[in-house]
């Protein structure tokens, strides 16, 4: 497993770099200029993820956390 560990936004660090690398590369984020914050373009882009491959309750439609659902589904698309 990549993924392993549980980010929301405001988190900054290597995990959340890894996360952004994956969204860039499978085109769920555009390019940014520097990796390693979860702002904005990355709540965007992991929504358009969960969005994609898991079902959401009402209440996660945020894009604002990457929990256990979300890191199952990375893992299972992370090549």
């Amino acid at each position: 497993q990549e993924f392993t560990k549980s980010l929301k936004f405001g988190d900054r660090g290597d995990d959340v770099a890894k996360l952004q690398a994956f969204l860039i590369r499978t085109k769920y984020m555009p390019p940014v200029a520097e990796l390693g914050t979860y702002g904005k373009i990355t709540a965007k882009a992991v929504l358009a993820f969960q969005l994609d491959n898991i079902k959401l309750e009402w209440y996660e439609k945020k894009g604002l956390f990457v929990g256990k659902k979300t890191l199952a589904a990375l893992n299972l698309k992370y090549k």
